[in-house]
């Protein structure tokens, strides 16, 4: 997310002219058109079920998904008629989302977030002033059942084209900063700013000191080789295009029976083993984009300590909830524990650029990794118990972290330690399956 900022000496006072933004109708045209075909193709499929096949059930499931899409669809689409953020002189409205109008001089501050194509300008009131507002629809509802008068924040969502986005954002920041080189009457809110402004300045010499020190993500990209060599070896062993089950339990993926029997090896050598290249590939990128993160700033030692604890959490929880005949593979344990950890040591970090850009990497991942909704890239079912074993052990990482990293330290404590026990992990995981190469 991008703070939005402007020289106050430079933004020119509002005119009366009123600003608004619509969502754009062509995209929501396609969308609706695209949910129409989807009705369609599964009402052909419940009208003509294959033999031996659940394409009626599946057929009248999605219709009613695909169907309920489309309705949603068609009613932004005729909420186009109305503009869904209007700036006047007097402050910003949301038509859709509350009766009444926010006060320039009530509103604190904003926030730009962009992912790629989808942009949305966050707007962060004073404490207690958007209370006045009589909100509608799903916002009042979740307002009610929290128990709060007003949000912490009112998104306005930019869903038009690049240049409104942009002629809306640029006019609601110049009439802020007209409104705050004004003055703010209530004192309250002049503490307010004063406040922000000093944790701001904190957080920016916190951030530039911790990008100054900075290390090369040298684990992350060893780990990266060593898995992908591994995979090399397990498609010399199967001697074909992707490693076949019994590959996998030869060089140590993890099977309940086996393990009981008193191969306890394979808690270290399945997260070093994958069942095909998107698998690995997709572990790859993920581990990329923690890594170039969160070890940067820990340090090699305790990164490599969070993936083998969040890895061995991991296959402990496969082992436990995962059926007897399932053979589990793969280093998605040790990364979802990865993406736990950095969530939760954010907050060594003041609020600012920094935290806010760790929780949302975090988050991207971690919500999908535990939402058993789908099956994995090849075919494979994905072990979230994995998941789930690898996200409790990277959490506890992570309160043990920000427990032993100071605000005055670069790297928190122990890290030759945390290096010293992912060393045995990785000398126990990667051996034991050297010794199984050669010796098939």
């Amino acid at each position: 997310m991008d703070d939005i900022r402007s020289d106050e000496a430079s933004v020119p006072q509002p005119d009366e002219t009123v600003v608004e933004v619509r969502e754009s109708r062509l995209r929501l045209l396609g969308f609706l058109l695209l949910g129409i075909v989807f009705v369609a193709g599964c009402a052909a499929m419940a009208l003509h079920p294959r033999p031996d096949r659940a394409d009626a059930t599946w057929g009248v499931l999605g219709v009613a998904f695909f169907g309920l899409f489309s309705l949603i669809f068609l009613r932004r689409l005729l909420a186009t008629r109305y503009p869904s953020a209007i700036l006047s002189a007097q402050g910003v409205a949301r038509p859709g989302a509350y009766d009444g109008v926010l006060a320039w001089s009530s509103i604190e501050g904003c926030t730009l977030s962009a992912h790629g194509k989808t942009r949305a300008l966050y707007v962060k009131p004073y404490p207690g002033a958007a209370d006045h507002l009589s909100w509608k629809g799903l916002a009042a509802l979740l307002l009610r059942l929290r128990g709060k008068a007003a949000p912490r924040q009112i998104a306005i969502p930019l869903l038009c084209s690049p240049a409104e986005s942009d002629a809306f954002t640029h006019a609601f920041v110049d009439r802020l900063n007209a409104a705050k080189a004004r003055g703010v009457v209530d004192a309250k809110w002049s503490m307010i700013d004063a406040r922000n402004a000093e944790e701001a300045a904190r957080a920016a010499a916190h951030e530039a000191h911790s990008e100054a020190t900075a290390v090369f993500p040298l684990v992350t990209v060893g780990l990266i080789a060593s898995l992908a060599i591994i995979f090399v070896a397990e498609l010399s062993v199967s001697r074909a295009g992707t490693p076949s089950i019994a590959t996998l339990v030869r060089l140590g993926g993890l099977l309940q029976p086996l393990v009981l029997n008193g191969d306890w090896l394979r808690l270290f050598t399945a997260p070093f083993l994958h069942a095909g290249v998107a698998h690995l590939l997709f572990n790859c990128l993920a581990l990329w984009i923690v890594g170039a993160r969160f070890e940067r700033y820990v340090g090699a030692g305790w990164f490599a300590a969070t993936f083998a604890g969040g890895a061995l959490a991991g296959s402990g929880m496969s082992l436990a909830l995962d059926p007897p005949n399932l053979v589990s593979v793969g280093a998605s344990g040790g990364i979802v524990g990865l993406f736990a950890a950095t969530a939760l040591t954010s907050r060594h970090f003041p609020p600012g650029r920094m935290r806010t850009l760790m929780v949302n990497t975090s988050l991207q991942t971690l919500i999908p990794a535990l939402l058993p909704l789908a099956t994995a890239p090849g075919g494979g079912k994905i072990d979230y118990a994995a998941h789930f074993g690898g996200a409790l052990g990277g959490a506890a990482l992570g309160l043990a972290l920000l427990n032993l990293w100071p605000q005055a330290l670069t790297r928190p404590r122990f890290g030759e330690a945390a290096a010293a026990g992912a060393a045995l992990f990785a000398v126990a995981g990667v051996g034991a399956i050297v010794l199984s190469v050669f010796s098939a």
